[in-house]
């Protein structure tokens, strides 16, 4: 999640569109932005990671993430149209409707494609379970090589619609990976700092081939910016694989910090990605890491992902009490108890 608000400062708070595309200062950034890019992609992996050996998906969890967005998306617009925000009264009815209805205009795209993801997790269990380790990977090279290398290849040509990764076929894929490398993970044999040194030498080409583009002239290559710099990018697929595996083994006594983390970060990406604060707050509060140079710039960064991952999970935090209060959760366990789907899965 802390990825996920590093990409949204660089690109919406517009550090990225303030730096020459032939300067070393770009350069450095975009090794950044890569291993930040992988963020979306991991999320859907550690969900597959999570969950592949469950016979049972409490779906109450992602019916309270839908409600939870709706009640932000009503009490945020409220907010900015009673004191006028931004001058927000002055904004036409199809704006304010996207404010209050962002699924329609795919604002909120992951936590659509999550929640068609979610609901699909048993019979992605029941498909892992019944097919063979050794087929599992053969079928993800397969897929890999089709949405990853191939479009890559042809100039990052969207050949089989699945919008670059925004799309929940994506995290279906992303799923399965996730799924494989728990699978796995007492095979895979690679040592940390190999994995670190891949981890970096892909960042590396990633942003090498990027800034490569970026300084050729666009009238003799018809081909996408940011081929190697989105979530079907082989390298950032590889990354986010590596990421999972690098962080599985770390070994974390239970604690309240990462438990409370843990609860509020999909809060934290629907406050913060709200269409009213991700289009006028972001490019106005972030403009000031411009001025500084791209040391500084990285510093800042990363200290506004702290700060903005606080802000909201404190925020978040006070919703789950007023829920709780309510008792709004018990909405959202009554309508997820009865979708909620046991299957026998067999081996």
């Amino acid at each position: 999640m802390g990825g996920i608000i590093g990409l949204h400062i660089i690109g919406k708070g517009g550090i990225l569109a303030s730096i020459s595309h032939n300067t070393k200062s770009y350069f450095i950034l975009m090794i950044l932005y890569a291993l930040l890019m992988c963020s979306v992609n991991i999320f859907a992996m550690i969900t597959g990671y999570l969950h592949v050996d469950k016979n049972t998906i409490k779906y109450k969890n992602i019916i309270n993430l839908l409600i939870t967005t709706a009640i932000y998306c009503l009490l945020i617009t409220l907010l900015f149209y009673s004191f006028n925000f931004f001058n927000i009264q002055n904004l036409g009815q199809i704006q304010l409707f996207q404010s209050l209805f962002p699924y329609i205009d795919f604002r909120y795209w992951y936590i659509v494609s999550y929640t068609l993801l979610f609901f699909l997790i048993p019979f992605l269990n029941l498909f892992i379970r019944n097919i063979k380790t050794k087929d599992l990977k053969k079928l993800l090279i397969i897929i890999f090589i089709f949405l990853c290398i191939i479009p890559t290849l042809l100039g990052q040509r969207d050949l089989f619609k699945i919008s670059l990764g925004y799309s929940p076929f994506w995290l279906i894929y992303c799923y399965f990976i996730g799924a494989y490398l728990k699978k796995r993970q007492n095979n895979i044999k690679i040592s940390n700092r190999k994995i670190l040194s891949f981890i970096f030498l892909c960042c590396l080409a990633s942003a090498t081939f990027n800034f490569i583009i970026k300084n050729i002239p666009t009238n003799h290559f018809i081909i996408s910016t940011e081929i190697f710099l989105n979530y079907t990018s082989p390298f950032i697929t590889v990354i986010s694989m590596l990421l999972i595996i690098l962080f599985s083994r770390i070994k974390i006594k239970e604690s309240n910090i990462i438990h409370f983390l843990s609860q509020t970060s999909f809060g934290v990406y629907v406050i913060h990605t709200n269409i009213l604060i991700y289009d006028f707050i972001f490019p106005i509060i972030f403009k000031y890491i411009t001025g500084y140079n791209i040391l500084i710039q990285i510093a800042l960064i990363l200290l506004n992902i702290v700060v903005v991952y606080i802000v909201c999970s404190i925020i978040e935090f006070l919703k789950m009490k007023v829920f709780k209060l309510v008792k709004i959760n018990n909405i959202s366990d009554y309508i997820g108890n009865k979708l909620s789907i046991k299957l026998k899965l067999e081996s």
